[in-house]
């Protein structure tokens, strides 16, 4: 997959332009390039493209997966820091940008409900776990 997005900003608005979220109830991941194909996804489709995205643009980003308090819900954004080291992340088809360093604060700014931060590797399956304090 070739890209001509040069920015966060630009990938944001292009997935909110040109792709559609639609829920799944199943936890099996589309590959990068069947959610560009398809020109639609849920939030671990949406968090894996934009890392694809990302990586082209020689940002180091991570999909991270968001387990909330109290609830059997779980989801996945794509995580990465600016120039400035600051954290940002994609959420679906929107751009988050924070003055955090720290990813936990970054995503609590958004997420206040949230219990656990799971790293996953590229195929998505959990590796690390960092809980909200």
């Amino acid at each position: 997959m070739a890209f001509s997005i040069k920015t966060p900003e630009a990938l944001a608005g292009w997935l909110t332009r040109d792709f559609r979220y639609e829920l799944k109830l199943t936890n099996i991941c589309q590959t990068p390039e069947e959610t560009f194909a398809l020109k639609k996804g849920d939030c671990d489709d949406f968090a894996s493209l934009a890392q694809v995205v990302l990586k082209n643009m020689g940002i180091k980003s991570d999909v991270v997966i968001i387990k909330f308090k109290g609830l059997n819900v779980l989801h996945a954004v794509c995580i990465f820091k600016d120039a400035a080291g600051n954290v940002s992340f994609i959420s679906n088809q929107k751009l988050y940008q924070t003055a955090e360093s720290d990813v936990r604060q970054a995503i609590l700014k958004y997420y206040p409900d949230l219990e656990t931060i799971i790293y996953t590797d590229k195929d998505l399956r959990y590796t690390r776990f960092v809980k909200a304090q």
